[in-house]
Parts: structure tokens; C-alpha cells; sequence
């Protein structure tokens, strides 16, 4: 269909009420069916940008479900750019989801336990044994056929120069992210390496702006999912599982 704007000006515009959106989320039957999101809906009065930048900071609550995991927690998710059906509605398709874990989300001390031959002890631990957010979701699509290549990414944190080089690999086409601070924003480098060899690699790299109300969201949703649950934030860590997501 011709004349239809392309996917950038629709993401970072709100869109106009004569347009719908068809989110998509992945199916429960498939690869990512396992991962929460913890009751976050769609917001009509915000951006597509807006709108999937909250959905991978609420994705990050999945951290706290895997048993003795206490590193850090970030998380991402991977999504087509959006494109306009028809005169009166637009696809949203989110493939795939990550956060922060061991490989297979396996028990913090069970990583720890493991040794492997030939290695130094101290060298081995604890620390830094989780797989990025951003290499879970390009490892479990290589496992399951399904395509990296144009996808956009929306992450908690900055990507880090190893996960910067794998998306560049992978051939994802754009991420946005929100970058760190909570109650205020932090400052990030300007032009970091990472920014400029994902712009050398044709890779949008998007530092999303701070905003109060984003992280005010975030914080209602973890507490409301608390209260539904009757949980403070200790026992839902408690009744964190060893199975795989």
C-alpha cells in the first residue's frame, strides 16, 4: 500500500486515533511462552517507542523468578518495526523476550558449584556467570529458526561492547534503550564505542530520554503485582524456581 509512513515515524510519533494497534506478543506454546509481563498493557496515549520501552523494563521482574540469582537484572525484548496494515490499523509484533540469567536459567549456586577441569577455582565463581539479556534472545532464536536480521531491540541498559558486537552480527537493525538512574538520569559517555561501531554498522543506537512517569509505571506494576499476589518482594524471591523459563 503506498503512501503509508515508515516505520521510524511510526514508532516515535503517538499515533493518531484513526489508527489501531495489533500487538502481538509471542505465544505461550512457543520458545518465550514462559516469561511473565506482569500485566502491562498497551497505552494508547503513547508512543510505539513509549510503549515497548515499558514493556522491557517490566520484563525485568522476571529476573527475581530464578532461584539464587542475585546479579544484575536487565532485560530486553526483541520486536519487528511497526507497519501500517491498512488505513486504520498498524502491526506491533514482539518476537521474543530476555533478561539477565545463567545460561538455561540455572540456580546461581549450582553455576557456582560446577568446576571445570583444567581451570583455576578462582577463575570459575560465582560472579558474572549470567549471559546477557540481549545474547538470551539471539541465542534461543538461533536454536529455533527464527530471524534476527531488521529486528529492533528495546533494552533496560545500554548494551555492552560484547552484546554490541552480536547484535551488530546478528543484524539487528535498531535499540533503544533506557540507560541507567532511577530518580534522576545518569550521564552516558558521549560517542561511546558501542555508538559508534553500532552507527559504523548501519545499527541505530537510540538513548531513550529520561522520564518520571516511566519509571513511576514501572514501580505500580511491581507493586501491584505484589499485592495481587500477597507477596512483599522476599517472598516472591522465595518462591523462585530452578526450572527453566
Amino acid at each position: 500500500m503506498s503512501g503509508l509512513p515508515c516505520p521510524l515515524r511510526l514508532a516515535t510519533r503517538p499515533l493518531p486515533a484513526s489508527l489501531k494497534p495489533v500487538v502481538r506478543l509471542p505465544p505461550r506454546t512457543g520458545p518465550f511462552g514462559a516469561f511473565d509481563t506482569f500485566g502491562w498493557r498497551w497505552g494508547p496515549n503513547l508512543t510505539i517507542d513509549e510503549n515497548l520501552l515499558r514493556l522491557a523494563l517490566v520484563v525485568r521482574f522476571n529476573c527475581l523468578r530464578v532461584a539464587n540469582y542475585t546479579s544484575g537484572r536487565c532485560s530486553a525484548i526483541m520486536a519487528r518495526p511497526p507497519r501500517q496494515l491498512n488505513e486504520t490499523h498498524v502491526d506491533i509484533e514482539v518476537v521474543g523476550f530476555g533478561i539477565n540469567a545463567p545460561p538455561r536459567f540455572a540456580p546461581r549456586r549450582v553455576a557456582h558449584e560446577t568446576k571445570v577441569p583444567g581451570v583455576r577455582h578462582f577463575f570459575q565463581g560465582a560472579a558474572n556467570n549470567e549471559i546477557h539479556s540481549e545474547m538470551q534472545i539471539i541465542g534461543r532464536c538461533a536454536r529455533e529458526g527464527i530471524p534476527v536480521r531488521g529486528a529492533w531491540f528495546y533494552i533496560a541498559l545500554a548494551p555492552c561492547w560484547d552484546c554490541c558486537k552480536a547484535l551488530v552480527a546478528a543484524g539487528a537493525a535498531r535499540v533503544l534503550f533506557k540507560g541507567r538512574g532511577r530518580r534522576a538520569p545518569k550521564p552516558m559517555k558521549a560517542n561511546s564505542r558501542e555508538q559508534l561501531f553500532a552507527e559504523a554498522n548501519d545499527m541505530a543506537w537510540v538513548h531513550a530520554d529520561f522520564s518520571e512517569e516511566r519509571e513511576a509505571y514501572v514501580d505500580a506494576m511491581w507493586d501491584a503485582y505484589k499485592q495481587e499476589l500477597g507477596l512483599d518482594r522476599a517472598a516472591v524471591k522465595a518462591q523462585a524456581s530452578a526450572e527453566p523459563l
